[in-house]
């Protein structure tokens, strides 16, 4: 049985050997060992450790090991050789350490994202709205989820640059704390109100009859991983009417290029105010070309969707009587 799962972080290749050795001898599972030049904020967010260990000699820790969401532990500057006396007793302080802090994590932090399937009882979702994000965008799409209300007759769609390796963690990332179901894309599946589907980063998804997702065998057209653009055409294609576009915080400008189409079928695009923003690079240039319809942090976005979800199903039935 594994203790826990660890990332660790060190800037000398020896030290690194010596902690993985230790570490899955002692029944760790360690998912990275990495140089700091290796690992970046993504990577922090997205990775599904219980715990990064933090061993550096000759540099300084990463500015975003502030945002981490999950215990750090900084080990002693210098570790004594393995023939000394002071060597078992520092690796029992270590372990020591490692299993106090692992058993003091919340269970939420632990738990892993339930996957997005449609059960029994679901909900046809009535709107489908794509969340596009890139650098720092899962901090951003976290803290939209947790002030969006569940029960919303409402289905997301996550588009998120990130190397395939960690479109599975992304689950557990942004699923915490909230009610959402979130899982990676399969193919045929419904889209369901109270689901937040992830867009996949190695094939191209379209929509079927039905709002059902077909996932391509072909990859996405252009240079990024998933296609914002594209994703936003597809999407404008079968949901007009009921449908829309959130931007949240990246450096590229990859929403752009759809921008007017989409707009001139009804679609409206929001975007992450730029102080809000890790790197508001993406948000800014929808801002700044004129397609943003609205601006702010994740959690006044958040609020105003659930109140402009809340306006349509309060005027609907009257319309249906003027009809």
């Amino acid at each position: 049985m594994r203790n826990g799962r660890v990332v660790v972080l060190a800037d000398n290749a020896a030290r690194r050997l010596l902690l993985h050795q230790l570490l899955t001898g002692n029944g760790w599972q360690v998912l990275f060992n990495l140089d700091p030049s290796q690992c970046n904020e993504t990577l922090l967010l997205a990775c599904p450790a219980d715990l990064w260990l933090i061993a550096l000699e000759a540099s300084d820790p990463p500015a975003f090991l502030d945002k981490s969401a999950v215990p750090l532990l900084f080990s002693e500057s210098l570790v004594p050789e393995r023939q000394s006396p002071q060597y078992l007793a520092w690796e029992r302080r270590l372990l020591r350490k490692l299993n106090a802090l692992t058993a003091a994590t919340p269970p939420a932090l632990k738990a892993a994202a339930m996957p997005a399937e449609t059960t029994a009882g679901a909900v046809p979702a009535e709107q489908v709205w794509l969340l596009a994000a890139s650098t720092g965008g899962p901090r951003a799409v976290k803290s939209f989820l947790d002030a969006l209300p569940q029960d919303l007759p409402l289905s997301l769609l996550y588009a998120q640059h990130i190397d395939t390796q960690f479109e599975n963690t992304l689950p557990q990332v942004v699923a915490r704390h909230n009610r959402w179901r979130v899982g990676v894309a399969r193919q045929h599946q419904k889209l369901c109100a109270g689901e937040v589907v992830i867009v996949p980063s190695a094939h191209e998804l379209r929509f079927a009859e039905g709002g059902c997702l077909q996932i391509q065998a072909h990859g996405w057209p252009g240079v990024w991983r998933p296609s914002f653009s594209q994703i936003m055409q597809n999407l404008a294609r079968h949901f007009a009417g009921r449908c829309g576009v959130i931007v949240f915080s990246g450096m590229d400008n990859d929403c752009t290029a759809a921008a007017a189409e989409v707009t001139r079928q009804g679609v409206p695009i929001w975007t992450q105010s730029a102080e809000s923003c890790a790197c508001p690079a993406m948000p800014a240039a929808l801002a700044c070309a004129g397609y943003s319809q609205k601006s702010g942090t994740p959690a006044e976005l958040a609020g105003a969707l659930a109140k402009r979800l809340q306006s349509q199903r309060e005027t609907a039935p009257l319309l249906a009587e003027l009809l």
